[in-house]
């Protein structure tokens, strides 16, 4: 008899470690740690209310290279505004002039993925460079 429960005990210490584990190594894998953003640049509005950034955010083999330039406005809650995305790592620079961002890049035409023309009532220019 105290050989069956001690073996039962050993089974359901086994399954529970088995079980826990699998469950962390699905967390740490699907969850929030897999991916990573990288913040190259960012520029303030003249209000402070919203900072455009120029990043990347690489979730390992399942996504490329890419430049977004993403704007933040605070808040209660953070809201995200997408104003360019590119494929590839071209160049990007940022500048605030009143309430417009001007966003220059060296990304072929081919490599936009989008582009929006105005975030949050800003307006947002964006120029190709060569």
């Amino acid at each position: 008899m105290k050989r069956a429960a001690k073996g039962l005990a050993i089974l359901a210490l086994t399954l529970l470690a088995l079980i826990g584990g699998g469950l962390w190594l699905l967390d740490a894998t699907l969850g929030s740690g897999m991916c990573h953003t990288t913040v190259y640049s960012a520029a303030a509005s003249a209000t402070g209310d919203i900072t455009a950034r120029n990043q990347m955010t690489d979730c390992g083999a399942t996504t490329g290279f890419s430049r977004v330039v993403m704007l933040m406005k605070q808040g209660l809650w953070t809201d995200e505004c997408r104003a360019l995305a590119l494929r590839g790592q071209p160049s990007v620079k940022m500048t605030w002039q009143s309430d417009t961002l001007f966003v220059s890049h060296n990304a072929n035409h081919a490599d936009i993925i989008a582009q929006s023309d105005q975030c949050f009532g800003h307006a947002i220019k964006i120029v190709q460079e060569r």
